[in-house]
C-alpha cells in the first residue's frame, strides 16, 4: 500500500531535519573551542580557535544585502529616537552567522548544545549581550515591522546599554531566518 503524500512528506522533512541537526553537531563539536577565552597560563588566543567553514555552508545561503539592510533600518530607527547608531565588526557579523545558522535547529535564545549565546562570539569579552530572532519573513521591512510592534523588541533596538551589534539573514528550504545579536563589550 502506498503512503499518503503527507506521510511521505514528512517522513523526508524529518530525515532533513535529522541531517542538518547531524551536520551542526559535528560542526559544534569540531568548533566547540571557539569563542573560549584564554586561560592566563595559555598561549593561544581566541582568535586562533575560529572555525574555518561557516555553519550555514552545510545547509543554507546567507542573505548579505538583507543583513545589511537590517541593519540600516535598526540604526535609522535608533536615530530618529535621538540615540547614536549602533557599531559593528567582523566579530559580531560572525557571531550573528553562527546564531542564525543555528537557529534553524533550534529556535531558541540558546545554542543546541544548550549553551549560552555567548559561547559563539569569537571576540575578547562582552559585559551584556541579548539577541532577536525571526523566521517566515520575506524581507527586512517584514521583520522591522514586527520587531516595532513587539515591546521587546523596541526595547532592545533602543537600549542605550549596547553599542555594537550583528546581523545575518540566511535563507534555508525556502524560508528565511535572521538574528540580531547585541553587545556590550
Amino acid at each position: 500500500m502506498r503512503k499518503p503524500k503527507t506521510e511521505l512528506f514528512r517522513c523526508i522533512t524529518g530525515i532533513r531535519v535529522a541531517v542538518v541537526a547531524a551536520a551542526m553537531m559535528i560542526l559544534l563539536c569540531s568548533c566547540s573551542n571557539a569563542g573560549v577565552q584564554s586561560s592566563p597560563e595559555s598561549n593561544t588566543s581566541s582568535t586562533d580557535v575560529l572555525p574555518t567553514m561557516e555553519p550555514a555552508e552545510l545547509f543554507g545561503t546567507f542573505d548579505e544585502d538583507e543583513a545589511e539592510e537590517m541593519m540600516t533600518l535598526i540604526n535609522d530607527f535608533r536615530v530618529k529616537q535621538g540615540l547614536e547608531p549602533y557599531l559593528s565588526d567582523e566579530n559580531l557579523m560572525a557571531w550573528a552567522r553562527v546564531r542564525v545558522a543555528e537557529i534553524v535547529i533550534l529556535f531558541k535564545h540558546i545554542r543546541p548544545d544548550g549553551s549560552s549565546i555567548i559561547t559563539a562570539y569569537p571576540g575578547e569579552s562582552a559585559t551584556k549581550f541579548e539577541s532577536s530572532l525571526a523566521m517566515g519573513y520575506s524581507s527586512s521591512q517584514n521583520v522591522m515591522h514586527s520587531y516595532l510592534l513587539s515591546d521587546t523588541q523596541r526595547s532592545r533596538m533602543l537600549n542605550e546599554d549596547y553599542t555594537h551589534f550583528g546581523v545575518a539573514c540566511l535563507t534555508y528550504s525556502g524560508s528565511k531566518y535572521w538574528t540580531v545579536v547585541y553587545l556590550l563589550p
